[in-house]
């Protein structure tokens, strides 16, 4: 049997020699860097030229760049303990725009490398692509409608002539009032830096612009996975979070929580994990890549891999329609079979309007049980996306008490920057709301399911849309329930703008801007989520769920061997809140499912996941709250 628990007993190391412990006389202290010459961060210029840095080390050293074709060492690159000089030559930046290169040195007895500067090479060229989309695009709407506008304009504008993404960075890391654009990320090493909310990037144009009904292709294979670690062999897996449907995932039978250990024959290991999800499964695929997987799925019984098979499977186009799943579930009581509770669940992942009429499917079937009693959404990987499509979900939770003698209330308001609410007529008091029609009073009366509560699955990848919706239901006084974690704290939005409609291609190409350019708040003008909203008590559960493999969806109860002894589980965060609901509704537990026992569970961490290979911005940016351009 594969002893699941190896990593937790090294205090969540993902190196299982990280577990030994150190022989006698054997002295443990960390090494590191005592003293450099240089800054963190240096701007130097583009010509041709030698940069000497000297550096203190406790240690053996040796020093690398991240970009060979920049600057390389011409000085030796590696010595003892002492003072060093390192001499960089860096090469004649000849592009349109400025360049980076970082300069690293690992130190003996420091498990990460240690930064010792990042420099940025400005461009001998002040004229190009990149220098008139910041003076003709990114800089004028920032100074217009950021929300931040005026701070930034204090500061100025940063050099023009640098990388249209580096520039809006520049320009955002240029004040530091604007902390609700953005979260800190932990990389793999332990560091830490900030990721803005705000993005830019170039796309190819399109046909027709966007609008609420297109659906958006896709190549690839469509399934979602994470690394995982979870014995002392080093091996590492993919392990399956969700598959799209009529995607070639599910076409191959893939599902949620099946283990990936090998790709192409390759085994997944500590060493080449990150390459093989990025290229395979976060990047889009070419149409035709064939992919073959060894999987297996996971005995909680048994606490072992079993059944492995072979899977193979071919890149193709698909659509992520972001409702994933759907059920309603009734219990009765065994006593009064009368006595009866429906359960309504819907796994949603990102607020694509395109994909609304997905949202009305899973709804006419809720509407075929009746009545809905409690409705549990399912937003553990919804990290946000359009307000209008946030708008009429929440108008079909909350029924009836969306409107106010047969108008529909307040669903938000929007604090813009100063300048803005003053051509509107308002001040910071007064905010703008949503227009009535675009409020859709008919879906709030097309079903109003008498919910007594509605339940939130939340985690940390929770965000913006997703919270928006707690907001504004708690706003009218709908009793919401969160399940898992705490979530991400996004209570501002985007606009987005593009060039294909009304500004023109910049040289040759176009660009989406997305800068934060407003708050949120409820009706009652309530706002404060910034540090996301946290489940209390037993239904704040997400270390316990982050440390078991998933099961597959409305999987409510597991067995499980704990001290020797057959157990029963709740299996996920869903079955958390059905165990809720179900203590009150049946409080003599008398519903006719075997309940979970009281006894309480308590493992050492059986699994660790493992970083991902990118920044955790692509949740944001891709499903950002945006307010789609009209």
């Amino acid at each position: 049997m594969k002893n699941l628990f190896k990593l937790a007993m090294c205090g969540l190391a993902l190196i299982v020699a990280a577990c030994s412990q150190p022989g006698p006389g054997v002295d443990d202290t960390p090494k590191g860097i005592t003293y450099k010459s240089c800054e963190d961060k240096m701007e130097i210029t583009g010509e041709a030229q030698q940069v000497t840095i000297t550096i203190t080390s406790e240690a053996a050293w040796e020093a690398t760049v991240s970009q060979s074709r920049i600057a390389s060492i011409s000085s030796a690159n590696k010595g003892e303990a002492g003072t060093h000089d390192i001499v960089l030559d860096f090469t004649a930046n000849e592009g349109q725009y400025s360049r980076n290169l970082t300069l690293s040195v690992k130190v003996e007895g420091v498990a990460s490398k240690i930064t010792i500067c990042r420099f940025t090479q400005l461009s001998m060229n002040a004229k190009g692509t990149d220098a008139n989309v910041n003076k003709t695009f990114t800089w004028p709407f920032l100074d217009k409608y950021y929300l931040w506008n005026e701070d930034l304009r204090a500061k100025g504008a940063p050099v023009w002539n640098q990388a249209y993404d580096d520039f809006l960075d520049s320009a955002l890391k240029s004040i530091n009032t604007n902390m609700m654009d953005g979260y800190l990320h932990t990389l793999a090493d332990g560091t830490t830096e900030w990721v803005y909310y705000s993005y830019i990037q170039r796309t190819t144009p399109t046909a027709q612009s966007m609008t609420r009904a297109d659906k958006t292709f896709y190549q690839g294979f469509g399934v979602s996975v994470y690394a995982l670690a979870f014995d002392d062999s080093g091996a590492v897996y993919l392990v399956v979070e969700y598959v799209y449907e009529d995607s070639p995932a599910e076409a191959a039978g893939l599902k949620r929580g099946d283990v990936i250990g090998t790709i192409n024959g390759t085994q997944i290991t500590q060493d080449n994990y990150w390459a093989l999800w990025r290229d395979n499964f976060l990047m889009e695929v070419p149409v035709g890549t064939n992919l073959a997987l060894t999987v297996q799925t996971f005995d909680f019984l048994a606490w072992e891999l079993v059944s492995p098979r072979s899977v193979n499977m071919t890149a193709a186009t698909y659509f992520e329609n972001p409702v994933i799943f759907y059920d309603v579930y009734t219990f009765k009581s065994k006593e009064d079979e009368s006595k009866k509770v429906n359960v309504a669940y819907m796994v949603y992942n990102s607020f694509d309007a395109a994909y609304d009429d997905k949202i009305k499917e899973a709804f006419d079937l809720f509407a075929e049980v009746s009545p809905i009693d409690y409705m549990i959404l399912d937003f553990r990987y919804n990290g946000g996306g359009n307000v209008a499509s946030c708008c009429y979900l929440s108008s079909l939770v909350a029924g009836a008490d969306a409107l106010n003698g047969g108008q529909p209330r307040v669903f938000m308001y929007s604090r813009y920057n100063d300048e803005r609410m003053v051509e509107q007529g308002r001040n910071k008091s007064d905010y703008t709301t949503y227009k009535k029609d675009e409020f859709d009073a008919d879906a709030a009366m097309a079903y109003n399911f008498p919910l007594k509560e509605i339940y939130v699955v939340g985690t940390n990848d929770t965000a913006s849309s997703s919270e928006m919706l707690i907001n504004a239901l708690r706003g009218i006084g709908k009793k919401v329930t969160l399940v898992g974690g705490r979530t991400n704290g996004k209570n501002v939005g985007m606009e987005v703008w593009n060039t294909q409609n009304g500004l023109g291609a910049i040289d040759g190409n176009h660009y989406i801007f997305a800068p934060i350019t407003f708050q949120s708040y409820n009706c009652n003008g309530e706002s404060n989520y910034d540090n996301g909203f946290v489940p209390e008590g037993k239904l704040d559960c997400q270390s316990f769920y982050d440390s078991l493999l998933p099961v597959d969806w409305g999987t409510q109860l597991i067995d499980i061997e704990y001290e020797g002894e057959v157990a029963t589980l709740l299996a996920d965060y869903f079955a958390v809140a059905l165990d809720d609901i179900l203590g009150k509704e049946f409080p003599a537990a008398t519903a006719s499912v075997k309940r979970l026992s009281g006894r309480e569970m308590s493992f050492s961490r059986p699994v660790k996941r493992l970083a991902a290979p990118a920044k955790k911005m692509d949740i944001f940016r891709q499903n950002a709250w945006v307010l789609a351009e009209e």
